[in-house]
């Protein structure tokens, strides 16, 4: 999948830094943190289905697992006091690795909307989507007031559905509260780099020729060179072909096949996004 416009960001990390400069009330009121995880998850699967299930996920041909993962995980937190209860809003983002025998890594992500009691207890649910993972998560647990820090103790199940059987798991880790004035020059730095990175390539266009596919596009102010994304029928933008220019020859494409293709620019400031101002045109490569 490739990035949204770059204005959009920009305008996300410009609201962050304003955010930032908020007075001194609003600080207490509204607080970010961040902190380390580590668990495991139980899949309630046979082992030859989940062995199976786990094949196809990661794209292999052989081998057996066992349906317990490792965790590691990064959360960040928003959080909103509610009045004066000591009550908190809060909105998590879990990004979570799963580690398996045979080296084997599956990566998904959460997105928890919950409520925490004054006393620690919460409970909070979202959807969570990954390699073996799509569906909707529930969590519960308790955070205990460390001082400078907090622990925090989940227990989470991810409910059945058509991809994937049910998980219950269990996590700990730390978590830390970030000052928004800390954050303030971060943001503004990031947005400010934002901006200075290329825009999309405009135009893009494919032919099909006798020997390949011709893939044309603008070019774009300070870029020193482009990278041709491209996917067969409607699969995520996945291929990329790097240091390419305009116009590029795609060789060697299998007969009658519809192709997609969109560009990046590549520029001392890093890599453009994609999406709106990059359009992607369909061709089917020559008999």
């Amino acid at each position: 999948m490739l990035p949204a416009p770059r204005w959009i960001r920009s305008g996300i990390l410009f609201g962050v830094a304003a955010l930032s400069t908020a007075e001194g009330h609003e600080i207490e009121r509204f607080q970010i943190s961040l902190g380390p995880r580590v668990g495991v998850e139980y899949y309630a699967q046979a082992d030859d289905q989940f062995s199976d299930m786990v094949r196809h996920g990661a794209n292999l041909s052989v081998g057996a697992f066992t349906p317990v993962i490792s965790t590691f995980a990064v959360a960040i937190e928003q959080r909103l006091r509610l009045g004066r209860s000591g009550s908190l809003f809060i909105i998590r983002e879990t990004f979570v690795l799963g580690a398996m025998e045979q080296s084997v890594v599956l990566p998904s992500g959460r997105v928890l909307l919950g409520f925490r009691h004054p006393a620690g207890w919460e409970i909070a649910a979202g959807p969570v989507v990954g390699r073996l993972s799509l569906g909707v998560a529930v969590e519960a647990g308790h955070r205990f007031d460390l001082g400078d820090a907090e622990l925090t103790v989940v227990a989470s199940t991810v409910l059945p559905n058509r991809v994937a059987p049910l998980r219950i798991g269990v996590t700990t880790g730390f978590d830390f509260v970030v000052p928004y004035l800390a954050l303030a020059p971060v943001a503004l730095g990031l947005a400010a780099c934002n901006l200075s990175w290329p825009p999309a390539p405009r135009n893009v266009a494919a032919e099909a020729t006798q020997t390949g596919i011709l893939v044309t596009w603008d070019a774009v102010p300070g870029a020193h060179g482009y990278t041709l994304a491209w996917a067969l029928f409607e699969d995520p933008f996945t291929r990329l072909i790097e240091d390419v220019s305009s116009p590029f020859l795609h060789t060697d494409r299998p007969p009658a096949t519809v192709h997609y293709y969109t560009v990046l620019a590549v520029s001392a400031y890093g890599t453009s996004w994609s999406g709106a101002e990059s359009a992607s045109t369909q061709v089917t490569s020559p008999p």
